[in-house]
C-alpha cells in the first residue's frame, strides 16, 4: 500500500487514499462523526529541540485494517499543513522506511518503532542516500569539511568512533578492578550494557558538547542543529536515557571533582552490581583522563584536525 502511495508521488494535491487503492473503503470527512466507535488518537509532543514524541491511543476493538487506513488518513490531513520542502522530505523519508523493512527489518520489533524512521529522516535532511542497502556518497565528503550536507557522515563517525571508545575503556575498567586487591567480591557485570552504556554515553555527550565549543568546528549559529543529528546517532532508540545522564552530570561543576565522582560511581556500580565502595570509584577515576582523551580524539579525527589528534596522542602517551 505504502509503494503504491510512493509510486505515486506524494504532492501537495495528492490523494492519498485514492493513490493507496482505499478510497472505496475510507474517506476524509469535514468534521468528526457522532458514532466513533473505533477512535485512533495520535498526539504529537514537542519535547525540546532536540527531541519530539507521538503517542497513539488505539481501541481494544480496533483491526489492523484500521491501523493502516489510519496512516494513511494521517499523511492526506498533514499535507494541507506542509509546503513543498517538507514534502519533498516526506517522500523521502517514507521511501527509506520502506527500502528498510523491504530489506528485513521487524514491523514488530519494538525498538524500530522510532529507530527505522528516526535513521530514515536523519538520512534524507543530510541529503544522503536512503535505504539499508545502499551506502551514502561519500566520494566528495572529506574530514575536515564541516558543511552542513556532510554533518550526517561526520556524526556517524563520531558515533561509531565513541562506540568503540566506549566498549575499550569499559574492558579497561573492568580489568582494573579485578586486578585490584581492595576490590571484594565477583565483578556482575563485565561486559558493557544497561546503565553503564547509557552513563558513559551521555558523559560522552557531555565532553563532546564542551570540546566542539572549544574548537568552534561548528559555527555557533549552526550548534544547536548539528547537536541534534549527533545526539541522535549517539543516543539511537535511548536517546532520552543518554540525556537523562548528560543532564546529572551537566548540572554539577566540572571542577571539584562532584562530577567525576558520579560518574565514576555510576560505572562501578554496573560492574559490581551495588552501591559501590569509595575504592571502586578511585580505581575507576585512575582510567579517566584516558577515556577523556580518546573522547576527544574520535571528534578531532572526524573534523580532520590533524594537529589536535597529535597533541592529544602525544599528552596521551606521555600519562
Amino acid at each position: 500500500m505504502m509503494q503504491s502511495v510512493l509510486d505515486e508521488g506524494i504532492r501537495k494535491n495528492s490523494d492519498i487514499l485514492q493513490d493507496a487503492d482505499i478510497d472505496d473503503v475510507a474517506m476524509m470527512v469535514a468534521s468528526p462523526p457522532r458514532n466513533k466507535p473505533r477512535e485512533i488518537l495520535a498526539t504529537l509532543f514537542f519535547v525540546d529541540t532536540m527531541q519530539r514524541h507521538i503517542t497513539t491511543e488505539i481501541p481494544r476493538n480496533a483491526y489492523a485494517q484500521h491501523m493502516v487506513f489510519s496512516v494513511m488518513a494521517l499523511i492526506q490531513a498533514t499535507l494541507s499543513e506542509l509546503d513543498q520542502e517538507c514534502i519533498d522530505v516526506l517522500n523521502r523519508s517514507l521511501a527509506g522506511m520502506n527500502d528498510a523493512y523491504d530489506a528485513g527489518q521487524s514491523y514488530s520489533d519494538p525498538e524500530n518503532l522510532a529507530a527505522v524512521p528516526t535513521k530514515a529522516y536523519l538520512s534524507t535532511i543530510m541529503d544522503e542516500s536512503v535505504g539499508p542497502n545502499r551506502e551514502p556518497d561519500v566520494s566528495n565528503q572529506s574530514a575536515g569539511d564541516p558543511r552542513r550536507e556532510h554533518w550526517g557522515m561526520i556524526s556517524l563517525n563520531i558515533s561509531k568512533g565513541l562506540e568503540d571508545v566506549r566498549l575499550k575503556w569499559f574492558d579497561l575498567c573492568v580489568k582494573i578492578l579485578r586486578q585490584s586487591s581492595s576490590v571484594k567480591g565477583e565483578l556482575v557485570n563485565t561486559h558493557l550494557g544497561g546503565e553503564a552504556e547509557l552513563a558513559i554515553k551521555g558523559y560522552q555527550l557531555w565532553l563532546v558538547s564542551g570540546f566542539l565549543a572549544q574548537h568552534a568546528y561548528i559555527s555557533p549559529e549552526e550548534g544547536q542543529d548539528f547537536a541534534e543529528i549527533l545526539y541522535a546517532y549517539v543516543g539511537g532508540t535511548k536517546l532520552d536515557e543518554c540525556m537523562a545522564f548528560f543532564r546529572r552530570y551537566h548540572e554539577v561543576q566540572p571542577g571539584n571533582g562532584t562530577q567525576l565522582f558520579l560518574f565514576a560511581s555510576d560505572v562501578a556500580k554496573y560492574i559490581t552490581g551495588k552501591e559501590a565502595p569509595l575504592a571502586e570509584n578511585m580505581l575507576i577515576s585512575s582510567a579517566f583522563p584516558t577515556f577523556v582523551a580518546l573522547t576527544h580524539m574520535v571528534v578531532a579525527e572526524c573534523f580532520g584536525d590533524k594537529e589536535t589528534v597529535n597533541e592529544l596522542m602525544s599528552k596521551l602517551n606521555k600519562d
